[in-house]
């Protein structure tokens, strides 16, 4: 049955920090030096 289900359902994700988590990336991403292009 887990194979059908996933192991986090929507109701137990956390917007909020994932919002956080998807801002922090980008600037993470965007804060490298310009010889960091991967």
């Amino acid at each position: 049955m887990s194979e059908i289900l996933p192991n986090v359902t929507s109701d137990e994700i956390d917007h909020e920090q994932a919002i956080e988590d998807a801002r922090r990336e980008a600037e993470i991403k965007a804060d490298k030096p310009p010889h960091h292009s991967d």
